[in-house]
């Protein structure tokens, strides 16, 4: 080994003993609706499996067919569709993760419930969510400029922050009508301490203040997706 190697060797030492910072590392994760997680190849599980439709490969769903879909406004292109019915068989899609908050967004049929509150607002309850075995029942409201004529994009349908970094199972449940789940975002917080001199990443998310129709129980801010 020559002196230059040892020397190298010596200094990679020295700036992993003392050139670390407690600080945790922040970052945020998208689960698709199809491809999963990127980072922890974890694929939502959609159940019954026969009932949930890949989007643009569904020839008998309303959303696609009747009312086509700008698919530059869904996350990837993809989306699953899934009719409620009246089979009394629950359809339900499992999201895990670890992270300290988590925000899932959804396209909506503008008119399987036309309810309106003060004008531009499609108001909709008919998902429900369980996080962690906590059940939650959520009113969700689509601002009108997300919203074409038939369909609107990238609504925020549940969130919830402050949560133990920990992991973390989400059960989301079509109750009625129609449901296009489109993507969810989670923060995933690593606490395992970083090398002060990488400034290549930024030790905090940019979370910016969402609009007032986004705001939902639990929350108080939307992620931007990575």
């Amino acid at each position: 080994m020559t002196l230059l190697h040892i020397l190298l060797q010596s200094l990679s030492t020295v700036f992993f003993i003392y050139g670390r910072t407690s600080s945790a590392l922040t970052m945020n994760r998208t689960i698709d609706d199809q491809l999963g997680d990127d980072f922890t190849k974890f694929v939502p599980r959609y159940s019954p499996q026969n009932a949930w439709m890949l989007g643009p490969n569904c020839t008998g769903c309303l959303i696609g067919t009747k009312y086509p879909v700008n698919t530059s406004k869904v996350f990837n292109g993809t989306w699953h569709d899934v009719s409620a019915g009246l089979d009394p068989q629950p359809k339900t899609i499992t999201l895990e993760f670890t992270g300290t908050a988590i925000y899932v967004f959804n396209m909506v049929d503008k008119l399987a419930q036309p309810q309106y509150e003060g004008g531009p607002f499609l108001t909709q309850n008919n998902i429900s969510f369980e996080l962690d075995d906590a059940p939650e029942y959520t009113l969700f409201r689509a601002p009108g400029d997300l919203c074409s004529e038939f369909i609107c994009y990238n609504v925020l349908t549940y969130s919830q922050t402050g949560l133990a970094n920990v992991n973390h199972s989400l059960l989301i449940t079509c109750m009625v009508g129609n449901c296009q789940f489109d993507y969810a975002l989670y923060t995933f917080s690593d606490d395992r301490p970083e090398v002060s001199f990488n400034s290549s990443t930024s030790d905090n998310p940019s979370v910016p203040s969402p609009p007032s129709a986004y705001t939902l129980s639990g929350a108080s801010s939307v992620p931007v997706r990575p």
